[in-house]
């Protein structure tokens, strides 16, 4: 990956180095000349009227056609369809005295989850 150090807008440039005169120059020619040099604003002074280019001011991708957005509704049934399969599932093989502390937090977290949709009901 390229990093770039500097600014687009603020990038070193030459000088245009003004050519010597013959003859010298009035004071009316010599304050033109330095008011059309001077930058007309701040913005113009930072360069921030210039638009920003490179690669880190592209916007994100386009998100995958595939990619379903849920409903607080479809997440809600997902969930109660989860935690309805996990009680059959507990119901099914019965609490036994020889559980691992895993699968007995797991029960706990499980419970948990139950008495927090109830509550929700």
């Amino acid at each position: 990956m390229r990093v770039q150090y500097t600014l687009p807008g603020l990038q070193p440039r030459q000088l245009n180095q003004p050519e010597i005169e013959a003859t010298p120059a009035s004071f009316k020619s010599r304050v033109r000349r330095l008011s059309q040099a001077l930058p007309r604003g701040w913005k113009h002074l930072l360069h921030l009227d210039v638009t920003p280019t490179g690669l880190e001011f592209i916007g994100p991708p386009p998100s995958a056609d595939d990619m379903e957005m849920l409903d607080a509704e479809t997440r809600r049934r997902r969930w109660r369809e989860l935690l309805d399969r996990q009680t059959r599932l507990y119901e099914e093989r019965g609490a036994s005295e020889e559980e691992s502390e895993e699968h007995q937090m797991a029960r706990r977290m499980h419970s948990l989850l139950l008495n927090y949709q109830m509550l929700e009901d």
